[in-house]
């Protein structure tokens, strides 16, 4: 460690688990030599402010980067594919991250409350976001679903209390439980209602694009209805192997 930098050799090519956890440093110098950096090598490093990961790096594997309150800027290669779970949880600094172009998955809690992130773009890859993935980060505005996203976990975005649109594409048919809830600033748009599975609560407004509901959750139906959140819904809605037909005269 040198001036507060940690200065890896250009020999290595895996950095240990745990092998700096805790350590007192504000930058890091990773050579792109490295092309595996296992789990938690850098839990806890609380005065680390800055990184850039070495271009063969493929995935970010657990807990690497979690409880390094002070990160504010992480700037990855495209040929990371994967950012495994905790990965950035609990970076409360952090408010900026370039995304790999070959992400396919984000995993679980990677960025939960990452409080001071308020807008990202996910690439295109992007195929799984999975549960508590962004979960409290409270700061969030402006979020983009990419095209080949096709499932969302269980309370991704739970607490993203500032999140104010999403447009959700019509690839995207697994929505798990809970996943925009307590997002009260929302307005939501579905390109498509062919879901696998849906329950959202506190929303500020629901907008589903096209004229089919399937094993959609009826109570909560009946909610929004009430609350008027729903702008558009049409007919076939299918729950526990019944069939109620609704017309936009319903609601």
């Amino acid at each position: 460690i040198v001036n507060d930098t940690v200065i890896i050799p250009n020999t290595v090519k895996t950095i240990s688990p745990f092998a700096f956890t805790n350590c007192d440093v504000k930058y890091l110098s990773i050579p792109n030599s490295v092309t595996e950096i296992c789990d938690s090598a850098f839990l806890s490093c609380e005065s680390l402010e800055e990184v850039i990961l070495p271009k063969d790096l493929k995935k970010i594997r657990n807990a690497v980067f979690q409880n390094c309150i002070n990160l504010k800027s992480v700037r990855m290669s495209d040929n990371i594919t994967e950012i495994m779970q905790l990965s950035f949880a609990n970076c409360s600094s952090l408010r900026e991250i370039n995304f790999s172009k070959k992400i396919k998955k984000i995993g679980f809690s990677a960025f939960y409350k990452c409080n001071y992130l308020d807008n990202i773009i996910l690439p295109e890859s992007l195929e799984q976001i999975d549960q508590m993935a962004f979960q409290e980060c409270s700061s969030l505005k402006k979020l983009n679903m990419p095209i080949n996203l096709k499932e969302i976990g269980n309370f991704a975005f739970l607490y993203c209390s500032n999140l104010e649109n999403v447009n959700v594409n019509k690839k995207c048919q697994i929505i798990h439980d809970g996943v925009f809830d307590l997002c009260e600033k929302l307005n939501l748009n579905f390109e498509s209602s062919l879901f696998s599975y849906f329950d959202i609560n506190n929303v500020s407004s629901i907008n589903i694009l096209n004229e089919n509901i399937y094993n959609y959750n009826l109570n909560f139906l009946k909610k929004i209805q009430k609350e008027e959140l729903i702008s558009n819904i049409y007919e076939k809605l299918f729950e526990n192997n019944k069939t109620y037909n609704l017309d936009k005269n319903s609601f």
